[in-house]
């Protein structure tokens, strides 16, 4: 093993005196030494350096002797480490640490120690304290600048994330890792790219980006390092692409010595075989792959193990053999999940830590599911219906865990998408076998699993913003985090023009340091008491129900590769139907859609029959509760956020639009009811494009003074509607109305933003900016602006736009824009909006009269084509029912009878008197 050279402390001369004279009055500390900086030492040489720096150890030292007794730790550490005993490693490298808090060292004496001891721990599986040090050691590098060793702490912490599932921040540390090699060394500096670019690649191949992976693996077999392994890799890439025949030729040039060495070759190629159904071969592979276990007892837990108990699974199950098969997936996820020990195919992991692997643990368990109902089917057994039940609830709960502790919303739409394929098992089967065994309780559990399936990264972010809002966080980090996301948005904005190639090399560089910043002070956050707590509360679809307000309904839309399941919920009824998937018409509808968003050229609009027979579909069983409802709330999902549900006809013909008053969410977990408005106490309206002149290659928006004409209270027009008075104001606002120009983007959503007058560079609100915000006070945020809706698209997550971002920021109700607006609709829409709120009407029927409104408005009859008014969209909550304002309605009628009556009575009686 190459030994490590500690330079970076010779700069301390209390620290050179003290060694000099420690090793002055400590001869065995000074063999010690010798022997550990020999050039070429013997396993003699090291054993009898380990003896004498353990004697030395074993004595208390006083405070001269501390820097040289420290940094003796950490060379009995590395030495321990070499010939395998990582506990005394860990021992040794915590007692170097120890001395020097005890003795008032600084911090930087044991960089190496939390460097080294981070490792050792994860090797151990220690995960959490792991990262402890190992994020120690990167505060530290920050103090050290050059020195230290920034290319193996950034590759240790990019192993870290990478095991833990967190694929994203771990290519962010392996480039960060590869950025400070400096060319000076370049034969060693191979090796070193070598193991980044290599790691870079394995997480992008979890990423799923294999064409990505395949490139970096080809260009490593030039380097003439491990070339058999990244055969392995490569290989692995193009069997999850399903080219078993690529695979195996990759396979077949891999060296003999390594086939029979090398459990993960064997793992792969019995995959490979599986795939290509050549059962028997797969099982001469399993058996090669066992003898090598039975060799190796070094590891009490061992990844390529669990992975080798998986494939063994996976041959069961191909035979048809599913007892076989579930006994081996239990066993895998023993072998993977740090303290889960239960061997019995009955039970099913509850509780979890982060762990190597998570997310090989979530696609066993999906495994040992789908193989429990298999049994199910065949055996009637209902106890095989419970095992499959209980693991989907605990492929799901690790799901949600990781999800958790994740820290960026991209890892959390990257695993939402990863997950949405279990559900959408799971959710089919359970339909399945509600409708063989009629029994409706299946097909709520279906509900609230398509329901928890839905924009849970987004849950999972808007309440840890929250929370970091709420759980005393100082607001210098708070602060700090607002500095770092203005910086990152800056220098995306930078990318985006015409840079030379070394202009574009810095601020990839600068990306990459800003990055890997923000993700170390979001860690930070994690350690204040009350952050991240209650985030992984289950949903009970029972408690919404009891909570929607009278005629409220909700209609939510799940679609899995066999059916689009519709879901109607109201507070007194639950009803469901299917529809196959085979029977939807996709290309008709994609027609459909691109049709109402792209201008006319005239006014004229017809709905395709396929699509009007769809619609038709979707609501024929709910047209009663619909039509009877006050309150429609959509929770779509997929494609399907897509869709104008309100131009959808009903079977009579009508539009849903002139049915019910419709606003929609991103999923049921986050609907809560809210209380009417008639009037805002501090609303703000912002226009910064109303003025004559266009401003910062933005058009002008004349009209969109008129829509803040019955905004009431502080207005800004042209100049003064900048960003600064935007985010000194938004937090105290009850109503925020926006009517300015917004960009959205479809392939990077961090660079979407909502204009301010440029007053400035800074004139952009960046969507990490917007989620950044705090507003929670606001009971209505109405964006009126293009594409504020829309974004690039997840199935899990819905559309990452704008509207997100409102959603982090603590926004419970918006209007936004799912296309371009025209600048007289707005206006018009937005003054009708306005009008029918002071009327007592809620902010979803506010938006349905006013759309009404306008279509029967003569004077607006070349905007009736849907596409001008069909983009605004609200998200918002069911408004509860004021009961005691209802009763007084209906007394004061009462009374006006009673008064009626009583005159008309007494001028009858006065003529009879007369």
């Amino acid at each position: 093993m190459k030994r490590i050279l500690v330079f970076i402390f010779l700069f301390f001369l209390i620290q050179i005196l003290s060694v000099t004279f420690s090793q002055d009055k400590n001869p065995k500390l000074r063999r010690a030494n010798e022997l550990y900086f020999l050039a070429n030492p013997t396993e003699k040489d090291d054993r009898e350096a380990i003896r004498l720096f353990g004697e030395v150890l074993n004595e208390t030292p006083d405070k001269n002797e501390a820097p040289e007794f420290i940094q003796a730790a950490e060379h009995l550490g590395n030495l321990l480490l070499t010939y395998g005993n990582s506990s005394g490693a860990i021992q040794s490298y915590r007692q170097g640490i120890f001395w020097a808090h005890a003795y008032d060292y600084s911090d930087t004496l044991v960089y190496n120690h939390h460097l080294f001891l981070g490792e050792a721990l994860f090797s151990q599986s220690e995960i959490d304290s792991s990262l402890s040090h190992l994020q120690e050691a990167e505060r530290l590098q920050t103090q050290l600048n050059s020195l230290g060793e920034p290319e193996r702490l950034y590759n240790a912490l990019g192993v870290y994330f990478f095991e833990t599932g967190n694929y994203i921040r771990s290519v962010s540390y392996f480039d960060k890792a590869q950025s400070y090699l400096s060319g000076e060394r370049p034969e060693m500096e191979l090796y070193a790219k070598y193991s980044f670019q290599s790691n870079k690649a394995s997480a992008l191949y979890h990423l799923g980006e294999y064409d990505s992976a395949q490139r970096i693996y080809n260009e490593l077999l030039s380097f003439g390092i491990n070339q058999d392994q990244i055969r392995i890799n490569l290989a692995n890439t193009y069997l999850q692409e399903n080219e078993g025949e690529k695979a195996l030729e990759i396979l077949g040039q891999i060296s003999i010595n390594y086939q029979n060495g090398s459990l993960s070759f064997y793992n792969l190629k019995a995959k490979t075989q599986i795939l290509s159904r050549f059962l028997d071969s797969a099982l001469v592979t399993l058996n090669l792959g066992e003898k090598l276990i039975q060799e190796d007892s070094t590891q009490s837990r061992s990844f390529q193990e669990g992975i080798w108990k998986e494939v063994k699974g996976d041959y069961f199950r191909s035979l048809g053999q599913n007892e076989n098969a579930l006994s081996e997936y239990q066993k895998a996820i023993v072998q993977l999940l740090p303290g889960f020990e239960n061997l019995d195919v009955t039970s099913n992991p509850t509780r979890f830590a982060l762990g190597m692997s998570s997310l090989t643990v979530f696609e066993i368990l999906r495994k040992k599911a789908e193989t429990s109902w298999e049994l199910y089917r065949e055996n009637k057994d209902r106890a095989y219906f419970e095992i499959g039940l209980g693991a989907w609830e605990s492929a799901f709960g690790l799901a949600r865990f990781i999800s958790v502790n994740f820290d960026n919303d991209k890892a959390r739409v990257f695993l939402g998408e990863k997950v949405l394929g279990g559900y959408e098992s799971a959710i089919d089967q359970l339909i399945g076998f509600a409708e063989k065994d009629e029994d409706e309780t299946l097909i709520f559990k279906a509900f609230s699993w398509a329901e928890l399936s839905k924009s849970e990264g987004l849950r999972i972010g808007a309440l840890q913003e929250s929370l970091k809002r709420k759980a005393g966080l100082p607001a210098d980090l708070i602060q700090e985090e607002g500095n770092l996301l203005f910086e990152i948005f800056r220098n995306n904005q930078k990318q985006i023009g015409d840079v030379t190639p070394a202009v574009k090399a810095e601020l990839t560089q600068e990306a990459l340091d800003l990055e890997v910043q923000l993700s170390r002070l979001r860690e930070k956050f994690r350690k204040y008491p009350g952050f991240g707590e209650d985030i992984e509360i289950g949903f009970d679809p029972k408690v919404l129900q009891k909570s929607l307000p009278d005629k409220a309904f909700l209609l939510s839309i799940f679609h899995s590769k066999s059916n689009l399941v519709v879901f109607g919920l109201e507070n007194h009824s639950f009803s469901w139907s299917k529809i196959p998937t085979d029977s939807i018409p996709f290309v008709e509808l994609n027609r459909w859609i691109q049709s109402i968003t792209k201008e006319p050229m005239g006014n004229r609009f017809e709905t395709d029959l396929a699509v009007a027979k769809f619609g038709a579909s979707v609501f024929e069983k709910f047209e009663d509760q619909i039509s009877d409802s006050r309150e429609l709330i959509i929770v779509p999902q997929g494609i399907f956020n897509s869709l104008p549900f309100e131009l959808l006809p009903f079977s009579d013909g009508q539009m849903l639009l002139e049915k019910t008053s419709v606003f929609y969410q991103f999923s049921a977990q986050f609907i809560t009811s809210v209380k009417g408005i008639k009037k805002f106490n501090n609303p703000i309206g912002f226009a910064p494009f109303s003025e004559s002149v266009a401003a910062g290659g933005f058009s002008i928006l004349p009209r969109s003074n008129e829509e803040l004409e019955l905004v009431p209270g502080a207005k800004y027009f042209g100049k003064d509607a900048t960003k600064k008075k935007f985010l000194a104001q938004a937090e105290n606002a009850d109503l925020v109305h926006l009517a300015t120009h917004a960009v959205a983007s479809s392939s990077d959503p961090n660079d979407a933003f909502i204009a301010f007058f440029p007053d400035d560079d800074d004139f952009r609100l960046s969507a990490p900016e917007l989620a950044f915000q705090s507003l929670e006070g606001a009971k209505l945020i109405y964006l009126s602006a293009c594409e504020t809706g829309a974004g690039q698209l997840s199935r899990s997550e819905g559309f990452i736009s704008l509207a997100r971002s409102l959603a982090f920021a603590g926004a419970e109700q918006m209007v936004i824009s799912q296309w371009v607006s025209e600048d007289r609709v707005a206006a018009y829409l937005a003054g009708k909006f306005y009008q029918n709120v002071g009327k007592g009407l809620t902010f979803s029927a506010a938006l349905q009269e006013a759309k009404l409104e306008l279509l029967q408005d003569e004077s607006m009859a070349q905007y009736h084509h849907p596409f001008y008014w069909a983009n605004f969209r609200m998200i918002g909550q069911p408004t509860e029912v004021n009961i005691l304002s209802r009763w007084s309605y209906v007394v004061s009628f009462i009374l006006i009878i009673l008064a009626a009556g009583f005159w008309f009575g007494s001028k009858k009686w006065k003529r009879r008197m007369d």
